[in-house]
């Protein structure tokens, strides 16, 4: 099962790596702004990037470093803690989103052709689980290592 979820995130990345392209955005990135997307206004820190992504806290800070150089998004000061910066999107990065919203809406057709409603909430049910297990054991690891 593990190498065909692999070969499946192989492939996804590959098919979305063109679109990204076009907007000079590495897939990390994308998955950032997907993500920051999907927040709509919230607010959003680096660390809850880390925490829902699975993303290195140092990948995070300069994925977000060149996000901001290219205008993608600012940094602003947390009034309550200075080592935390909210992370707030930019014209730039809006005036994409509905190709952006669109591109991953075509690619999860794409995808999950023939599989019906049910099939695909069970699945996810159970990739979340996974996911949810290798983060316990990660977290395991970390305190009695």
């Amino acid at each position: 099962m593990l190498l065909v979820l692999k070969k499946l995130h192989a492939a996804m990345e590959q098919y979305g790596k063109e679109q990204l392209e076009s907007w000079r955005l590495s897939p990390s990135q994308g998955l950032i702004l997907g993500y920051l997307f999907s927040k709509d206004g919230e607010i959003v820190y680096s660390v809850d990037l880390h925490a829902h992504l699975g993303i290195s806290k140092s990948a995070i800070s300069s994925e977000l470093k060149k996000l901001r150089g290219d205008g993608y998004l600012v940094l602003r000061e947390n009034p309550g803690d200075d080592r935390k910066k909210r992370i707030e999107l930019t014209g730039k990065a809006l005036e994409i989103r509905k190709a952006f919203d669109e591109s991953f809406r075509s690619r999860e057709e794409l995808v999950c052709r023939g599989i019906d409603r049910e099939s695909l909430a069970v699945t996810r049910e159970c990739l979340l689980r996974m996911r949810e297990n290798l983060k316990q054991e990660c977290g395991r690891r970390t305190t009695h290592g």
